[in-house]
């Protein structure tokens, strides 16, 4: 299995997590939860937990006491699937960015983007691990001449030769 088919699965079963933890949050609670956490009296070291339920509307937040316990859950659990939500979309988009960018790499789709190997007209090996290049413009006159030499010299260049380092140009 080739890696965007992998990337293209993860997205579909990200995508339908996405929906069912939309469908979960539309049966939580409406509002969400402020959390406060206070010492003791005095600045003491006891600490406590203080969480008030916020209501859409509603200036003041109602204070939930510990009898409220699975109203403070499902508003906790509400709070963990919007973010799940939002972290899920976030990875789909850049899934999705990713697999725009991303190019095949299959015979013909690279072929046409390999590094073209050109030598110059002449080489001389000075030593073994240091050839020399000369290079012949004959009919630099002409300008489509000129074009496929402005390429060639690119070539030559990614290829590692260059003048002064290993090529001597000769022109009439």
């Amino acid at each position: 299995m080739a890696y965007r088919e992998i990337l293209e699965r993860q997205m579909e079963y990200e995508r339908f997590l996405i929906r069912q933890f939309r469908d979960r949050l539309e049966q939580c609670p409406a509002g969400y939860l402020q959390h406060r956490r206070r010492r003791g009296e005095n600045g003491g070291e006891a600490v406590y937990d203080q969480y008030y339920h916020k209501l859409p509307g509603v200036d003041v937040p109602q204070y939930l006491n510990r009898q409220m316990a699975p109203l403070i859950n499902e508003l906790k659990y509400k709070r963990m699937l919007e973010e799940s939500i939002r972290r899920l979309e976030q990875n789909v988009k850049a899934r999705e960015r990713y697999l725009g960018a991303c190019k095949p790499f299959d015979y013909a789709s690279v072929s046409g983007c390999l590094l073209k190997v050109r030598y110059p007209d002449f080489t001389m090996p000075i030593a073994p691990w240091f050839p020399f290049y000369m290079e012949y413009k004959g009919l630099y006159q002409k300008a489509e001449y000129r074009k496929r030499d402005e390429q060639t010299m690119r070539l030559y260049h990614l290829n590692g030769i260059y003048s002064p380092k290993n090529l001597l140009v000769f022109m009439e």
